[in-house]
C-alpha cells in the first residue's frame, strides 16, 4: 500500500502474504464496542488497536545479549487483541499473524462479500495446551528444590550408603569398599578405562575442573614437561587419578587445535629467546672484561680459529674414535672452544628473558604477546573446555535441576601449563620462557585495569558457579541474573564474571565469590523484561475471567515499595457483566473499556491518577504502555539465599575438612622455583616383573614413570586399617545395575590388592 508520509518502498514484482477470513469474523475484529455492544458501520474502527502497541525500555543487566555499550535496550511491543480459545479439549496447534492496518480505517467494505483479506507481515506457530497440564510457572518454581553440588544425585548416594546386611561389621571388606566408592562419587569423581605404560588395561579416577566442594589438589604442582608426572595414585586402592594429567594434555590439544595461538606462541618464544641471548652475550662481553683482556687474548683466539680450519688431526686418528671421546676430550674440541667464547651465563639469560618480556608487555603493538596472554586468561574462565570435561557424567546434571560447583584452580592451571609447553625448542629441563610468561600473566592479574568501563578494578577470575538445566533456558534464552555486590566494592566490578549458554537447555554462571564469603549473600535469576508474556488475567474460561490490576506509579521517583496497603486489585467478569471487557464470541479484548476499568480500580492519590471523575474517567489519557503493563504476565523469579558460613549448603565441603574455601585475593598462577624441575619429582615404581628375573634374564630394568608427589589420603578414605582388602566383587556388588557407568569401578579394589 502507498503510505501518506513515505514514498514508494516496494517493487511491482514483490510477493505479499495474505490471510483470508469470513466477513463475520472481520466485523467482530473491527467493530465499535464503546457502547458495550457490537456496532458495525461498514468502516473498520481501529481505535481500540491504538492501545495494543508501545515501546519498552529495559535495563539488560547481566544477560547473554547485553553489552556494555548497549545496556539500556528499547523494544517495540505489539500485543495481540485476540486470545486463544478459552477452553480446549486437546493440545491444539495455533498460528499468529502480524497484520498491517495501514489505510484500513478508510476502506469501505462490501456488505455482500463473504470473505475479507488482510496483509500478513509475519507469522509463527505455537501450541495451546490443556489447563490441567503442569504449568511453566510450577516447573520453574520446583527448580528451587533441586539445588545440590555437581555430583551423583543424593538418592543414589543414599542407596549406596545403605548396607545390604545391617548386622555385618563396618570393618568388613564390603563395607570398606562401599565407603571408598561413596566418598569418591561424593567428591565428584567418575571412572574411566586407562591403559598403563605396560599395556595393562585398568580403571582410573577422573574429575574435571568443576568440583562439588573446594578440592584438595593432593600436592600436585601444575608444572610439567610431559604431563605424566601429574598422575596421582589413590592411596587406598592404587588406582591412577588422571584428572590433572588429562587437564595438561587437554590444554596441549586445545593449543594445537588453535592455529592462531600456536603461531603466536612460536613467534613469541622465538622473539624472547633471540633477544635474551643477544642481551646476555652483550652483557657478558661488556661486563667482566676490558680492552686489555681482549688484546691479551686476541692472539690465542686467532690461533684457535686457524686450528679449527685444519684437517691434519683427522689424518692422525681413526674416524671411529670420535664416538668414544670422553667428556674432557669433547670439551677440548675447537668447535666447543669457539662455543665457549660466545657462551653466556645461564643466570644472565634467565634474567634477560624477563626483561625482554617486560619490553613486549609494555608495547601495545606486540600482537603475539597480546594473543598469548588473552588465550591464557580465557582458560581461567573455562572458555574452551569441552562440556564432557565440565560435566563428566549425565547423572550429575539431570533435567530441571540446579547444580553448584567450585572451580579446581590446579586443574585449570594444568590446562594453561600444557598449552604453554608447546613450541619449546630451547630448553630440556627448565622452561624459562614458560615461567616468564606465567609471571607476566600474574602481573596482569594483579594490576588494575587502566581503561574501559572496568577501569580501576583488577581482572575478576571465577572460582565458583552453578549450572541451570531447565526448559526455562529454552523458553527464555536471555535469563537475567543478579548477584548484588556489597557496599563499598571497587568501581567497575561485575556481579557475574562469566555466563554462557552451553546448549538449548543448559546455562552456566561463574562468579569470583563463593558461599562462605560475606560478599555473596543472595542470587536472583529473573525472566528478562523483553521476554515477558501477556495474558488476560489469571484465569480465562468459557464464560468467566479473573483479573488483577496492579498499581503502577505515574510520577517519577515513586517506587512500588512506597505504596501502602494492597499492591493490586482483583476483579472478575462473566460473559453477562455490563459493561464487558472481553468479547467471548471472537475471543478479543475490548481495550477501551479495559483501560477505563483500570483507572477505576487503581485510582490512588499521588500514585495512580488520570483526568476525569470516578464515575467517568477519561480513558483517552491512559497511555498504551499502562495497558500493556496490566496485561503483562508476572516476571518469573528464582531467589537463592546463600549462607555466609563455611559450611554453606550450596557448597559441598571437601573430604579434607582442613581445606577451607579460598578467601578473596589476587589470583596467581603457580610458578616453581628456578632450581626445581619436573625431573626431581618422586618416582612410583611399576613392577613389570620381579627384579631377580631381570637380573637373570638380562631383560630391561624395572619400568619407571615420573609421577607427582605421593599424596596423603583423606582421613575418610584410608582403608589400610582393615585386615581384609576389598575385592572387585565386593565393589561391583554395591553398584546399581541400572547405572551402567558405575560398573567401570569394578577393578578398583583389585588394583589395591596387587599394590599390597
Amino acid at each position: 500500500m502507498d503510505s501518506v508520509s513515505y514514498g514508494k518502498d516496494y517493487q511491482d514484482s514483490d510477493f505479499l502474504d495474505f490471510i483470508t477470513m469470513p466477513t463475520e469474523l472481520f466485523q467482530d475484529l473491527f467493530a465499535d464496542y464503546t457502547s458495550g455492544h457490537k456496532n458495525w458501520s461498514g468502516t473498520p474502527d481501529l481505535r481500540r488497536y491504538s492501545y495494543m502497541a508501545h515501546v519498552l525500555e529495559v535495563h539488560g543487566g547481566f544477560m547473554a545479549s547485553t553489552t556494555q555499550e548497549k545496556a539500556q535496550i528499547q523494544y517495540g511491543v505489539v500485543v495481540s487483541l485476540r486470545t486463544a480459545p478459552p477452553v480446549v479439549d486437546r493440545e491444539t496447534r495455533m498460528i499468529s499473524h502480524l497484520v498491517s492496518l495501514e489505510g484500513l480505517d478508510k476502506l469501505q467494505t462490501n456488505a455482500n462479500a463473504k470473505l475479507a483479506t488482510l496483509n500478513s507481515l509475519h507469522a509463527w506457530h505455537w501450541k495451546c495446551t490443556l489447563p490441567e497440564r503442569t504449568s511453566f510457572v510450577d516447573a520453574v518454581a520446583a527448580l528451587g528444590k533441586t539445588v545440590q553440588p555437581l555430583r551423583v544425585p543424593d538418592q543414589d548416594l543414599q542407596a549406596l550408603s545403605q548396607p545390604d546386611d545391617p548386622g555385618k561389621s563396618d570393618d568388613s571388606p564390603l563395607a570398606a569398599s562401599n565407603r571408598w566408592l561413596v566418598e569418591k562419587l561424593k567428591s565428584g569423581y567418575t571412572f574411566l578405562p586407562h591403559t598403563k605404560i605396560t599395556g595393562e588395561k585398568v580403571m582410573a579416577l577422573f574429575r574435571g575442573p568443576l568440583c562439588p566442594g573446594i578440592p584438595d589438589n593432593q600436592g600436585v604442582k601444575p608444572w610439567s614437561l610431559l604431563g605424566t608426572d601429574l598422575q596421582v595414585l589413590d592411596a587406598a586402592t592404587g588406582m591412577f587419578n588422571l584428572s590433572y594429567s588429562a587437564a595438561w594434555n587437554l590444554g596441549r590439544t586445545l593449543a594445537i587445535a588453535d592455529r592462531a595461538f600456536t603461531t603466536s606462541l612460536l613467534r613469541l618464544r622465538g622473539k624472547i629467546h633471540s633477544a635474551a641471548v643477544d642481551r646476555a652475550q652483550r652483557q657478558d662481553i661488556d661486563g667482566p672484561f676490558d680492552i686489555e683482556s681482549y688484546l691479551r687474548n686476541l692472539e690465542s683466539s686467532l690461533q684457535t680459529v686457524v686450528q679449527s680450519q685444519s684437517t691434519s688431526p683427522l689424518q692422525q686418528t681413526r674416524a671411529i674414535n670420535r664416538w668414544y671421546r670422553t667428556a674432557e676430550q669433547k670439551a677440548q674440541t675447537p668447535a666447543r672452544r669457539l662455543m665457549d667464547i660466545a657462551a653466556y651465563k645461564e643466570e644472565d639469560y634467565n634474567r634477560q628473558v624477563l626483561n625482554v618480556l617486560d619490553t613486549l608487555n609494555s608495547e601495545a603493538v606486540d600482537s603475539d604477546w597480546t594473543a598469548v596472554r588473552g588465550w591464557v586468561i580465557d582458560q581461567l574462565f573455562l572458555a574452551k573446555v569441552p562440556l564432557n570435561h565440565l560435566v563428566t557424567s549425565a547423572e550429575s546434571l539431570p533435567r530441571e535441576s540446579v547444580r553448584t560447583f567450585a572451580i579446581d584452580t590446579t586443574w585449570v592451571e594444568c590446562v594453561v601449563d600444557g598449552a604453554l609447553s608447546l613450541a619449546n625448542h630451547f630448553s630440556q629441563d627448565d622452561d624459562v620462557i614458560r615461567r616468564a610468561i606465567k609471571e607476566k600473566v600474574n602481573d596482569f592479574l594483579a594490576t588494575p585495569i587502566a581503561t574501559g568501563p572496568r577501569r580501576g578494578s583488577r581482572p575478576q577470575v571465577p572460582k565458583w558457579g552453578f549450572f541451570l538445566r531447565s526448559m526455562a533456558v529454552t523458553a527464555f534464552p536471555d535469563l537475567k541474573i543478579e548477584v548484588p555486590l556489597p557496599s563499598g566494592s571497587e568501581s567497575g566490578l561485575s556481579e557475574v564474571t562469566y555466563m554462557q549458554k552451553l546448549s538449548d537447555d543448559i546455562i552456566i554462571w561463574l562468579l569470583d565469590r563463593c558461599p562462605g564469603e560475606s560478599t555473596l549473600k543472595s542470587i536472583k535469576i529473573t525472566q528478562p523484561g523483553h521476554q515477558q508474556g501477556f495474558s488476560l488475567g489469571n484465569k480465562l474460561t468459557a464464560n468467566n475471567s479473573d483479573l488483577q490490576f496492579r498499581f503502577l506509579p505515574t510520577q517519577p521517583g515513586v517506587k512500588l515499595e512506597d505504596i501502602k496497603g494492597d499492591m493490586a486489585v482483583s476483579k472478575s467478569w462473566t460473559d453477562h457483566t455490563v459493561p464487558p471487557i472481553y468479547h467471548w464470541p471472537s475471543h478479543t479484548l475490548l481495550s477501551q473499556e479495559f483501560a477505563r476499568q483500570s483507572v477505576l480500580a487503581l485510582r490512588k492519590p499521588n500514585i495512580f491518577e488520570w483526568a476525569g471523575d470516578d464515575s467517568n474517567p477519561d480513558p483517552g489519557g491512559v497511555p498504551s504502555s499502562i495497558l500493556g503493563s496490566q496485561l503483562s504476565t508476572a516476571i518469573l523469579k528464582l531467589d537463592f539465599n546463600v549462607p555466609t558460613s563455611d559450611s554453606a549448603p550450596l557448597l559441598e565441603p571437601s573430604l579434607d575438612y582442613s581445606v577451607k574455601p579460598p578467601r578473596p585475593g589476587i589470583r596467581r598462577l603457580f610458578i616453581p622455583p628456578a632450581e626445581e624441575s619436573p625431573q626431581k619429582a618422586s618416582l612410583i615404581e611399576l613392577q613389570v616383573s620381579s627384579v631377580k628375573s631381570h637380573e637373570s634374564s638380562g631383560s630391561l630394568p624395572t619400568t619407571r614413570i615420573p609421577l607427582g608427589p605421593q599424596p596423603a589420603p583423606a582421613p575418610a578414605a584410608i582403608l589400610q586399617t582393615t585386615d581384609a582388602a576389598p575385592t572387585s566383587q565386593d565393589i561391583f556388588h554395591r553398584l546399581p545395575r541400572r547405572r551402567t557407568w558405575y560398573a567401570i569401578v569394578s577393578q578398583a579394589a583389585e588394583a589395591r590388592t596387587r599394590g599390597r
